[in-house]
């Protein structure tokens, strides 16, 4: 007997790697591994070379032991990301 491979195998025959719990397995219940992290509200702003604003997000809620470097990358890098996808829906009609 021949085996396709290629058939779909219906969800409840499906079986696949199952990996235990290891770094969240103290958690009580109900809790998530963001709710371990001590978080705080900060502005990210980004100046350019004479001093003038280019970048600035205000209550931008980051971890608390962050530097206020990575919290100016990272909020920039992601404010930008969001601006190009609005950007390109915009322009492609969505």
């Amino acid at each position: 007997m021949k085996l396709d491979i290629r058939r779909p195998v219906p969800v409840a025959d499906r079986v696949g790697v199952t990996f235990p719990r290891y770094f969240t397995a103290k958690l009580e219940a109900g809790r998530t591994p963001y709710d371990e992290v001590a978080w705080e509200l900060r502005t990210a702003s980004i100046g350019n070379d004479k001093g003038a604003v280019i970048f600035e997000q205000r209550d931008v809620e980051v971890p608390a032991d962050w530097s206020q470097t990575a919290t100016n990358i990272v909020e920039a890098s992601i404010s930008t990301a969001r601006r190009a996808r609005r950007t390109a829906r915009t322009a492609c009609g969505n």
